[in-house]
């Protein structure tokens, strides 16, 4: 049986030793008062692991997609602000 820690009642006693801990664990078990969690088979896993990966790949798409946007505005506003000498502004073609 696996159970997560947090959902185990709280002794009252300060000391902890191995020996008490799996004493009062068997009483827990007998008494009914742990609850198991659910363990997914490793398809299940491997399935999660895929849709990880996906969301993953998805948000650095998005990461690399704004950076190049973001490089390319950086560059077109450099381009824009070049005036010649009387004050004009020069616009660069291609």
């Amino acid at each position: 049986m696996i159970t997560l820690p947090s959902l185990l009642p709280q002794p009252h006693d300060k000391v902890k030793t191995n020996r008490r801990d799996a004493k009062a664990l068997a009483g827990y078990l007998a008494a009914g008062l742990l609850k198991a969690v659910y363990v997914p088979p490793p398809e299940v896993e491997a399935d999660r692991r895929v849709v990880r990966r996906r969301g993953q790949v998805g948000r650095n798409l998005t990461r690399t997609k704004n950076q190049i946007k973001s490089f390319l505005h950086l560059q077109a506003s450099k381009r824009r602000k070049k005036r010649a000498p009387n004050g004009a502004v020069i616009i660069p073609c291609g």
